[in-house]
């Protein structure tokens, strides 16, 4: 189990009681059995995307810049009896998709566009992917070494997103 796992179940399941409670009609003060009724669409469609380390060993930085591939996932909406169940749920789908090729092919494929076309069309393509997710969930490690900015010691990286078609960027570390 990691983060990751549980960043995407925890969100999963909070989204889906607040749809529950939107669709619903209720304040959230009179909550006297709407919680147990299924009050959500049927045809909700959201995906989110993971950033995935591809490195082969985590931390040790390489020359050649980041290594850093994408893995598309849905992001289910729907009520369940145990809370447990969206973590496992969501482990269930991530471990599917580490197992997968699809973190190598978009790196591979975001590398190979760059190369062969240039920065604007990589960007472009890349906005392309990410504009058709919802959410996007990245627990990154920053640098394991000492850090500084023209000589000066940087104690903490905040990290943040700027410009990217997502509705929330949650940051985990």
């Amino acid at each position: 189990m990691t983060i990751n796992d549980v960043a995407l179940g925890i969100a999963q399941g909070g989204l889906s009681r607040y749809l529950n409670r939107i669709y619903a009609g209720v304040d959230n003060k009179d909550e006297s059995g709407t919680e147990r009724k299924n009050n959500l669409l049927k045809n909700i469609c959201l995906r989110s995307t993971l950033l995935i380390n591809l490195r082969p060993i985590p931390g040790i930085q390489l020359s050649g810049g980041n290594w850093i591939g994408y893995v598309v996932l849905p992001f289910i909406i729907a009520l369940r009896d145990n809370p447990l169940d969206y973590v496992l749920e969501a482990k269930a789908i991530v471990d599917r998709k580490k197992h997968s090729l699809e973190a190598i092919l978009t790196f591979s494929i975001a590398e190979f566009v760059l190369k062969l076309f240039g920065v604007k069309i990589a960007s472009a393509l890349s906005h392309g992917v990410i504009s058709h997710t919802t959410l996007c969930f990245s627990n990154l490690v920053g640098p394991m070494e000492e850090i500084s900015f023209y000589g000066h010691p940087i104690a903490y990286l905040a990290p943040s997103c700027y410009g990217q078609p997502h509705v929330s960027i949650p940051f985990f570390s």
